[in-house]
């Protein structure tokens, strides 16, 4: 391997391990295991190009590690998976829960380009808006009741509504 450092470890030319020049120029800063790992040949890479991008790279998988513990995996088929608990524009995760969300969720398996989020007549029905989760292709669960928003009976609550007699 090599040891070269030029200014400093940002992406001037720090280079540690075996690693070519690239067809991202010279101007790299790498740290290697082998230069194959370009050609997915085996190996892991981490690399800051002058531009300030990072990339890390591996054949098989990238795992983060807290006290020799896995705790997230990224594979090299594009699955992530988290070990333990994850949330999402939260810090704080919700006791006994492996996902908290903040914000809305938009659950479908066939979103297609022309779909950018929350879009349509179902958004600009004001009974709809404060709603968080959305599934398309419906739920499979026990013990769960759907309706239609317009079967609830929110007509009993109007000041029109006649209430019937305790008698009737």
């Amino acid at each position: 391997g090599q040891f070269n450092v030029s200014k400093s470890f940002t992406a001037s030319t720090a280079r540690f391990g075996e690693w070519p020049y690239t067809a991202y120029g010279d101007k790299v800063a790498s740290f290697g295991h082998t230069s194959s790992v370009l050609q997915n040949q085996g190996g892991y890479a981490l690399l800051q190009l002058e531009n300030g991008s990072t990339f890390l790279n591996s054949k098989e998988s990238i795992s983060f590690k807290i006290n020799d513990a896995e705790k997230m995996k990224l594979k090299n088929n594009g699955d992530f998976i988290v070990l333990d608990r994850m949330a999402i524009g939260e810090e704080n995760i919700i006791l006994g829960s492996k996902l908290t969300v903040d914000g809305r969720v938009y659950i479908s398996d066939h979103m297609v380009d022309d779909e950018k989020g929350f879009t349509g007549a179902f958004l600009e029905n004001p009974n709809y808006q404060d709603y968080l989760l959305w599934v398309e292709e419906g739920i499979v669960c026990f013990d769960l009741a759907i309706t239609e928003l317009a079967d609830w009976p929110d007509y009993v609550f109007r000041n029109d509504y006649k209430l019937l007699s305790l008698k009737e």
